[in-house]
């Protein structure tokens, strides 16, 4: 605070009390005049405490600036252990980041990854088809190959041709005889079926057709030369 405001305080309070004393002299009767309403003490409390409330302003922004280094310091160390001390210092040490630190090494014990599961082999069609058929498509359906006959006379043919099946699934079918090897059949209802087993290539294949048994039959006789 600057010396004139108070030294204009006190001249107040003392012109103020100064004209209280003579009116009480004057007339001791008189009830004594009131004082400023802001005694001389409680205005220089007043502009003490106004001078002082930036300082504490400042000392309060410090005091929290303190108190959150405090607290965040346990943090980052738990964060970051290495960053003890400052760059240069023997303490020093920087952080690991992302692009520093080493992937990790495979392990020679480690399973390494799957590789592709190979597919199922193709089984060829190891005969001579009939004239009035030919191929329209072939598919693997997992350890079965399927090919689908188109045959001019419109009854279609599907073969399956499937490596070591069991021809004993289909013995509850109608027994046939087709070039001297057990088969089994059934047919009617729009849906014939014809099922061997080449013995020699250890080949099952199952046949059907939409409309006669004797397609498949015919087809069978090409199979087992």
């Amino acid at each position: 605070m600057k010396e004139n405001q108070y030294k204009r305080i006190a001249d107040e309070y003392l012109r103020a009390y100064g004209a209280e004393l003579r009116s009480e002299l004057e007339d001791p009767e008189r009830r004594p005049l009131m004082r400023d309403e802001i005694s001389f003490d409680l205005r220089m409390r007043r502009e003490i405490a106004a001078l002082k409330r930036p300082r504490y302003k400042r000392y309060a922004g410090l005091i929290a600036a303190c108190l959150a280094i405090a607290l965040l310091t346990p943090l980052v160390l738990r964060l970051y252990p290495g960053s003890v001390g400052a760059p240069g210092s023997d303490s020093y040490s920087p952080a690991p980041t992302a692009s520093s630190e080493a992937s990790p090494a495979a392990s020679p014990e480690a399973p390494s990854a799957s590789s592709p599961v190979e597919p199922y082999e193709i089984l060829p069609l190891s005969f001579t088809i009939p004239d009035r058929f030919s191929v329209m498509s072939v598919e693997q359906d997992v350890n079965k190959t399927v090919y689908r006959l188109n045959d001019n006379k419109l009854d279609d043919v599907v073969i399956t041709l499937e490596r070591s099946g069991d021809l004993s699934r289909y013995d509850t079918l109608t027994e046939l005889t087709i070039r001297g090897n057990s088969a089994f059949g059934s047919s009617g209802n729009g849906y014939n079926l014809l099922t061997f087993k080449d013995e020699g290539s250890d080949i099952l294949y199952v046949l059907t057709c939409k409309y006669d048994i004797n397609t498949l039959v015919l087809m069978g006789n090409s199979i087992m030369v």
